[in-house]
């Protein structure tokens, strides 16, 4: 028994001298690197290098959350300031719009003050027995063209002519409790003396009702008329006033086998302008 221990004991006592020797000669050359690496470093400073090395390397790396702060920052900035300049863009919009209706409204009273100006020249002016403004309310243009014109009717009578700043447009044809109705001077059947400035033939217009057309009654053939001859109101019969200007020769029909010349006068009446005209009586 004492044998076996002592063989035991040598045993262990070799094991743990050649575990030693083994932990040894590990470690004393790893001692020596790190000693070698310590002096070089102290030296040479080489590990500064190595962390600047790193640094920069892992720099994109650590910057990519800055980076996209960044990006998310200037594209908040870009989208708000765009939402803003749309805002300012419609606010404007709306300013001009409502600006444009002020100029139109504007355009339209001043409009109407130089009408009326006119209209009030005409009064003053022409040798009227009587005249009285009225304002049109509605146009209609179908089965015929007429005017509804409000106005004081008790001064009013179916003799009465219609004039606007263009000159003689029409006369009344039917009287209503708070308006009148008017038909233009070129209406079907309306007739109106005349005469033409050529030659100062007096003449009768008769109105055929389409194409704002007259037409000249019983004029001999013998009568030399060109294209585009004026022709005035005459004054005579007492509806219409002297001197205004109907219309111009638009066709002259010659047939060698009748006494008479068929002519067609083009009015240039503009019936619906304007918002206000004046009844007159001549």
């Amino acid at each position: 028994m004492n044998n076996k221990e002592l063989k035991q004991t040598q045993i262990s006592q070799t094991a743990i001298f050649t575990t030693g020797s083994m932990r040894a000669s590990k470690i004393f050359p790893s001692f020596f690197l790190v000693t070698c690496i310590f002096f070089s470093d102290f030296f040479l400073n080489y590990s500064k290098d190595i962390k600047v090395f790193f640094l920069n390397a892992s720099q994109p790396i650590t910057e990519i959350p800055s980076a996209i702060g960044q990006i998310y920052s200037r594209a908040t900035f870009f989208f708000s300031s765009q939402n803003q300049l749309f805002v300012e863009i419609e606010t404007l919009r709306t300013e001009i719009e409502e600006l444009n209706f002020e100029i139109l409204k504007m355009k339209s009273i001043q409009n109407e003050n130089d009408e009326l100006s006119q209209l009030l020249n005409y009064s003053k002016k022409g040798k009227f027995t009587f005249s009285m403004l009225g304002e049109i309310k509605s146009k209609s243009f179908f089965p015929n063209e007429s005017l509804n014109i409000e106005t004081d009717i008790k001064k009013l009578n179916d003799n009465m002519i219609v004039i606007n700043r263009k000159g003689v447009v029409g006369q009344i044809k039917e009287i209503f409790p708070k308006s009148v109705k008017v038909f233009p001077i070129y209406a079907k059947g309306n007739i109106v003396p005349a005469y033409i400035n050529s030659n100062g033939l007096n003449i009768i217009l008769k109105g055929l009702g389409e194409d704002k057309l007259f037409s000249i009654e019983n004029l001999s053939s013998d009568v030399d008329l060109k294209i585009g001859d004026e022709i005035f109101s005459s004054g005579l019969g007492g509806k219409f006033p002297k001197g205004y200007l109907i219309g111009k020769i638009k066709k002259i029909s010659n047939n060698p086998n009748l006494k008479f010349q068929t002519v067609e006068v083009q009015s240039t009446a503009v019936f619906n302008n304007g918002s206000k005209v004046l009844f007159i009586s001549p």
